[in-house]
């Protein structure tokens, strides 16, 4: 079953050793799925051929890394931001 984005730092800190060099990394956990909201997944050993880090200090430094690379499926609403202008409230009159 494919992990949550937010999980992945659980599971690379339960499976690796760190410093770790990636292919260390990938060796033990690049089987691993990372879901995405569409339904579709993809493995974490092709996440991590999308950087060009070598080695990782520490698992917070592989999961930075993970969620740097993951595709625009794991992004959510694309060009959504709620801190911009409101058009339907902006256009009302004070009186």
């Amino acid at each position: 079953m494919p992990l949550e984005p937010a999980d992945v730092y659980e599971r690379v800190a339960e499976s690796c050793h760190f410093p770790a060099e990636r292919a260390t990394v990938v060796e033990a956990v690049g089987d691993v799925e990372v879901a995405a909201d569409d339904g579709a997944s993809v493995s974490l050993e092709s996440v991590l051929a999308r950087t060009d880090e070598s080695s990782f200090a520490s698992a917070r430094d592989l999961h930075h890394a993970v969620l740097a690379n993951l595709g625009e499926e794991h992004v959510g609403r694309i060009d959504y931001d709620d801190r911009s202008s409101n058009p339907a409230r902006d256009s009302q009159e004070s009186f």
